[in-house]
C-alpha cells in the first residue's frame, strides 16, 4: 500500500496491534490508524454494547405479564426488566 510515496507492508505495523490488524485486516488498520493518528482508543467491552440489543430483546418477548421469566431469561431483576420496559423505544 502507497502512502505518500512510501510503500507500507503489513511487517510495518508494530507488534502489538497484530491481534488487531489479524480481526480487521492491513487496510483497515492503516484507515484506523490515519483516522484516530495518536490517540488512545477506547474500546468497550462486548457486554457493554449488548446492552440496546439485550432491551429490544426484552421489549420483543414481553406479553404483558412475563417480567419474572424474562428476569430469569436475561439474568437481571423484575424491577429492572419493568425498567427496561418503561423506556423510550
Amino acid at each position: 500500500m502507497l502512502i505518500d510515496g512510501l510503500e507500507l507492508k503489513p511487517e510495518d505495523i508494530p507488534r502489538e496491534y497484530e491481534d488487531i490488524m489479524a480481526a480487521i485486516g492491513f487496510e483497515n488498520m492503516v484507515e484506523l490508524i490515519k483516522l484516530r493518528t495518536g490517540e488512545q482508543i477506547y474500546l468497550p467491552k462486548i457486554d457493554r454494547i449488548l446492552i440496546p440489543a439485550r432491551y429490544r430483546q426484552i421489549k420483543k418477548e414481553f406479553n404483558g405479564g412475563n417480567y419474572r421469566e424474562l428476569g430469569r431469561k436475561f439474568n437481571i431483576s423484575i424491577k429492572h426488566v419493568r425498567d427496561i420496559l418503561k423506556m423510550d423505544s
